[in-house]
């Protein structure tokens, strides 16, 4: 849904849409709050996965709000070895950025 409201402001951009699969399976949906726990405690797969969209300094990937519930730094390390912007977008509190922010 955002890679085609983007297209509609910036047309003559590119814009790519992937799945990184989080391996997380349960019993119900799962929620952007208990995917942030979940990389809280190990967010190392899901750095080798945004490594893998051999992104470039003039890319930015977006990703759901599911960063850790905790800081920013290992954040900042990937965005730094994969050289491309990491955007997170917002959704419903509580919220995983809401609650760093706190």
């Amino acid at each position: 849904m955002i890679a085609d409201n983007l297209k509609k402001y910036f047309p003559d951009k590119t814009f790519e849409t992937t799945k990184i699969d989080l391996h997380m399976l349960g019993e119900r949906d799962i929620t952007c709050m208990d995917a942030a726990q979940i990389l809280t405690d190990n967010e190392q797969p899901f750095a080798n996965e945004l490594k893998a969209l051999n992104a470039s300094k003039d890319d930015a990937i977006i990703i759901s709000p599911i960063w850790g519930i905790t800081g920013n730094f290992s954040r900042d390390v990937v965005q730094t070895q994969i050289r491309a912007q990491i955007i997170e977008t917002t959704c419903l509190p509580p919220s995983p950025p809401g609650i760093r922010l706190q």
